[in-house]
């Protein structure tokens, strides 16, 4: 289920891109949480973050959830938030920009 979704993700993000490097992110437990680098057809490496809710028997998450997600991090980053941005969402993942630091809490 993961990997048909972030398949899905690196072909609406950078069509005719190829996924180049996967690595679980660490730190949460609500949803599986995955760094990307996808190359581009034109040659350059872009980096995001693809995140999936677990099932709506976790924590009784349902599909709006991911909205809710995507609509609070696309707001704070409009009013200039040092929030990643938020670039593609569906019901049940979303991705997001890159930003270099550490999961640890």
């Amino acid at each position: 289920e993961v990997r048909a979704a972030i398949e899905h993700a690196v072909a609406t993000l950078e069509p005719g891109g190829v996924l180049v490097e996967e690595h679980p992110l660490t730190g949460g437990v609500s949803a599986d949480v995955v760094g990307l680098h996808i190359g581009t057809p034109a040659g350059a490496t872009r980096r995001v973050v693809f995140r999936q809710h677990r099932g709506a028997g976790f924590k009784g998450h349902t599909a709006p959830v991911v909205a809710k997600e995507h609509a609070l991090l696309a707001a704070l980053h409009d009013e200039g938030l040092p929030v990643p941005e938020p670039f593609l969402v569906t019901d049940t993942y979303l991705v997001t920009e890159w930003v270099d630091g550490v999961t640890d809490v």
